[in-house]
């Protein structure tokens, strides 16, 4: 997993350098492409490249429009900044006219080929292009609208690269371009370089300045890559702790049955160092042992695991490594955990004198019958009574065996956790929060004229105005950005999930605030404290009332009203729409939005739900993994605790055999003392499973992203019955073995 990790970071760096990825890009209203050669004369400038984008729709093959985004590129040769890899057919050639290079996740998306034909919609019409190639671009590795677009999906944004002379002509653009890519160089400062470029800009109406970290898909991915990080160096800590009780559980129960041994080695001479450093040895053979079977199957997994993420992501130059610090660490890891696990049984061996040793434990063999307090106040019949006396009356056998069941408990319900998260978090988003059937974005205000339009268009039923704009919140001197959405209080297309009953009319008033907890967390928040907001509509103080449950990490909403009063404008604004749409006509409406001027992306809440689904594959692969891990663990802890369990009995069993007891009633009374020992660590086991699944879950809350922790009762229910049916199985060779006893020779054991 580690090894994973840097593969995939080295990939994305290695796809970063070679297509050289702005360090700063620079949107403008419109600026003419002469600029371009301005800015690259900037000291530290090592390359700039200037482009026109616009954001339009797109209709498929069918009619169903979605959104598209226009990228005018000089023809000819590749940009120096934003270079492009071109996967199938060429670049673009200064010749070309009507010609257009397609981002490959779409192309993939849609099997689109060199030949093909695709239609953007351009100034209301749709405008025919033929493809002359695929290519991926360090800009789109995840394709990303915006950093608000927290589901990227190339299903429904199209990115096409075309001449820029072509562009500039369909929109009237002529030598103008509005976008211009930066490279600087590796020794320069980039914040003075960019103090330095942005006066050029400003009588061009600078828009925004984005840094390399604040690209989308750049933004996407690290936060993808860090919670991919958390989770393998968490799981494989995981893992390693429970081997190593498995290892201490495992010793300490062979050291107690080999007292004999042990004390017959003292007696001979043999040293309290040389007992303690046989056993010692033998966690050693273990560890080293496993670790070479470890590092024989986990490079390969490694690979493939690179080659999964790199496949399903599109990154177009993915390297793989051998990482020999990770294979010593590794090594060294499981060396260090087994040791230390062994440690106290080894002292314990070392340290018990030899006449103590070698004769029979008081404590198992002569310990008086003695009731519990469960059969004093229950009175079980003896076929219980007999499976209860025997959990209580040795208990660091039965704790031993309970830390084992305990873990497993915890392995499995780690597993199950992540993916009943995540789909709580998905049904509740799309069933009791977003109730909204189409979501309309504009790419520039909107007046109630255009919500009027919108009401005529035919299927619309219901329309209720939003507006949604980037910002920076700043309290107690930490800054974070943030997506603000200003929302009706009675809005009923988006239902804000607030606490102790508390209403959207109650909080959003008074200059209120409401955040996600990502937010108050990050900005250190308690009710009532003052938080500063800086957006297109200035800059402005909220007071911080309550926080919202939702699946967006970084979202924060004010009064609609209120923002109307920001913004100071002599009408009512808005940038974007909820509709209640007829489901038959869904569409046609949809078609019709997207011909209205200014509309950009219609999002439809069930292509949506259908994006999440298929984003969940990938998701479900890695839990699946984990899960498979988890169970074998646990099995492997199971079946060591419940043999040696029956095992280091088999005296006892063979006394009773020889008694007159059936080898059916002897497994009758091992099947109820597994059961018991089941229920005594259902609860501990569940609530370790519980905290585990809500450390892990913590690490993939980003900015862009909450995920809160749930466990199903069914997860708990079949984690319950599986734990169950793992110990009644792991019984089943000891139980074979007690009934194949020599009889004469067991009893004579001593241990």
């Amino acid at each position: 997993m580690a090894g994973a990790y840097r593969d995939l970071s080295s990939s994305y760096q290695r796809t970063y350098d070679e297509l050289h990825f702005a360090d700063v890009s620079f949107s403008v209203q419109a600026a003419p492409e002469d600029i371009v050669k301005e800015v690259a004369r900037v000291p530290g400038v090592e390359a700039a490249t200037g482009r026109l984008v616009i954001d339009s729709g797109y209709e498929l093959p069918g009619g169903d429009p979605i959104r598209s985004r226009l990228i005018g590129v000089p023809p000819g040769k590749q940009p120096a900044v934003n270079a492009l890899y071109v996967r199938e057919g060429r670049f673009l050639k200064e010749t070309d006219t009507n010609a257009v290079m397609v981002e490959s996740h779409f192309a993939d998306y849609y099997d689109l080929k060199v030949g093909d034909q695709v239609t953007p919609i351009i100034q209301g019409h749709k405008k025919p292009l033929t493809i002359v190639g695929i290519v991926s671009s360090p800009e789109y590795l995840v394709v990303s609208a915006s950093k608000q677009d927290f589901l990227p999906s190339p299903r429904t944004f199209a990115v096409l690269f075309v001449s820029l002379p072509d562009l500039q002509s369909w929109m009237g653009l002529t030598g103008q371009i509005n976008n211009i890519n930066v490279l600087i160089q590796p020794k320069a400062d980039r914040d003075a370089v960019i103090a330095s470029i942005e006066p050029l800009l400003r009588p061009y109406r600078l828009i925004e300045t984005t840094l390399a970290e604040d690209v989308p898909s750049h933004a996407a991915l690290q936060l993808d890559l860090d919670g991919f990080k958390e989770s393998a160096y968490i799981m494989a800590f995981l893992m390693l702790f429970v081997a190593a009780m498995a290892v201490y559980a495992m010793l300490s129960r062979l050291i107690w049955s080999q007292r004999p041994q042990i004390g017959l080695m003292k007696a001979l001479g043999y040293s309290d160092r040389s007992v303690m450093g046989h056993y010692l040895t033998m966690a050693l053979v273990i560890a080293v042992a496993g670790s070479i079977l470890g590092v024989m199957a986990g490079l390969p997994l490694g690979y493939a695991t690179t080659s999964l993420y790199a496949g399903e992501l599109g990154i177009p130059l993915v390297q793989s490594n051998f990482h020999p610090d990770l294979v010593l660490i590794g090594v060294l890891l499981s060396i260090l955990f087994s040791v230390l696990a062994a440690l106290s049984p080894a002292r314990t061996s070392a340290h018990m004198p030899p006449a103590f040793a070698m004769r029979m434990d008081a404590s198992i063999m002569l310990t008086k019958g003695r009731q519990t307090w469960l059969e004093r106040w229950l009175t079980p019949p003896l076929w219980l009574r007999l499976p209860l006396r025997d959990v209580f009356r040795i208990p660091r056998r039965t704790l031993t065996t309970a830390i084992g069941v305990a873990l497993s408990f915890m392995l499995a319900l780690v597993g199950l956790g992540m993916m009943d998260s995540m789909n709580y978090a998905l049904d509740k988003n799309f069933q009791d929060i977003e109730t909204w059937d189409m979501l309309v974005l504009f790419n520039s205000p909107q007046t109630e004229q255009t919500l009027a339009q919108v009401q005529k268009i035919e299927g619309v039923e219901k329309a209720e105005p939003v507006i949604q704009l980037p910002a920076k919140l700043q309290a107690h001197q930490i800054e974070q950005d943030a997506f603000l959405v200003a929302i009706q209080p009675e809005n009923s297309m988006h239902v804000l999930q607030l606490p102790d009953n508390l209403s959207p009319q109650e909080t959003l008033k008074d200059g209120n605030i409401l955040l996600s907890p990502f937010l108050v967390k990050k900005l250190d928040l308690a009710t009532g404290d003052e938080v500063d907001v800086s957006s297109f509509m200035g800059e402005t103080t909220f007071r911080y009332r309550a926080s919202v449950d939702e699946i967006g990490g970084g979202l924060a909403y004010i009064s609609y009203d209120e923002a109307q009063k920001k913004i100071g404008a002599p009408t009512a604004m808005f940038n974007s729409l909820y509709l209640k749409v007829d489901p038959s006509r869904t569409v046609a409406t949809k078609q019709a939005l997207y011909h209205l001027p200014g509309v950009v992306n219609v999002q439809v809440k069930a292509d949506v739900q259908k994006d999440w689904q298929a984003l969940m594959g990938l998701f479900y692969a890695f839990v699946a993994v984990i899960l498979i891990f988890a169970f074998l663990m646990a099995f492997a802890l199971l079946f060591n605790s419940m043999t040696i369990n029956v095992l280091e009995r088999q005296r006892e069993f063979a006394t009773m055999r020889a008694i007159g007891a059936s080898g059916w009633r002897i497994a009758r009374f091992v099947v109820v003392e597994t059961v018991l020992l089941w229920l005594i660590t259902l609860v501990p086991g569940m609530l370790l499973g519980w905290w585990a699944t809500v450390f892990l879950i913590s690490t993939y809350n980003t900015e862009m992203f909450n995920l809160p922790a749930y466990i199903s009762p069914y997860s708990y229910l079949w984690t319950s019955i599986g734990v169950l049916l793992i110990m009644l199985l792991s019984t089943l060779p000891a139980i074979r073995h007690i009934n194949r006893l020599n009889l004469a020779e067991a009893t004579k054991m001593i241990s």
